[in-house]
């Protein structure tokens, strides 16, 4: 595979995602995925883990972009992939974002295409981190120079993170924060109901991303 042009890529990030925290050769850890993937839940996670255990990691995240996967790559950082089935993540990120629903399973294709050819990077699934985010650091502590304690709490620290993305969601989404925070909130079920159908037609029209989500499975 061709090597990625990192002045270029670093370059545009700083265009694109200006207030991001882009990778660097400094960075303990990558966190990318799909929008809706659990980005938020892990590194609110990781925060809130790591304020006990020397202070914050020097973590990247957040842009939703493959470069931002492969800058990582060639810089040697540790990097994890967040993977959730494709008519939940999308259905989630179209309320999210209001995008046509072909958009976001566009922005799916584009993500994980060919990466499960590639190596060096570790895959969590959504059904993980929400289900058992010890069982995800005792996977992710082997790799990071400076491991994060397991939680001795896993309810109360994740009601810890929850907060944050809540009080996050309703200081810069206000009024459309119920769509835009990563807490799981039944009053989107209507929001749910209304596209759910949407998008199961357009897997059914295109079977990309639930064959590329099983690809990254096997790399789990």
């Amino acid at each position: 595979m061709t090597s990625p042009d990192l002045d270029a890529i670093r370059a545009r990030f700083r265009t694109t995602h200006p207030t991001h925290p882009i990778c660097t050769a400094e960075t303990e850890l990558l966190v990318e995925g799909y929008p809706r993937s659990s980005n938020t839940f892990t590194i609110d996670m990781l925060n809130v883990l790591s304020e006990g255990a020397g202070g914050h990691r020097r973590t990247a995240h957040h842009t939703h972009m493959r470069d931002h996967v492969e800058l990582g790559l060639a810089l040697g950082v540790p990097t994890v992939i967040l993977v959730r089935r494709p008519a939940d993540a999308i259905l989630s990120y179209q309320i999210y974002s209001g995008r046509p629903v072909a958009d976001c399973v566009a922005d799916y294709v584009a993500f994980y295409d060919g990466l499960a050819a590639r190596d060096g990077y570790m895959v969590a699934t959504f059904d993980e981190i929400v289900g058992d985010f010890n069982a995800f650091l005792t996977r992710l502590n082997p790799l990071l120079a400076r491991p994060l304690p397991l939680s001795a709490d896993l309810e109360a620290d994740a009601a810890k993170a929850h907060a944050r993305d809540l009080a996050r969601a309703e200081k810069v989404h206000g009024e459309h924060a119920l769509r835009r925070v990563g807490v799981p909130d039944a009053r989107r079920d209507g929001l749910k109901a209304a596209a759910r159908q949407s998008v199961a037609d357009a897997l059914a029209a295109d079977p990309r991303p639930d064959a590329l989500y099983d690809e990254m499975l096997k790399k789990a």
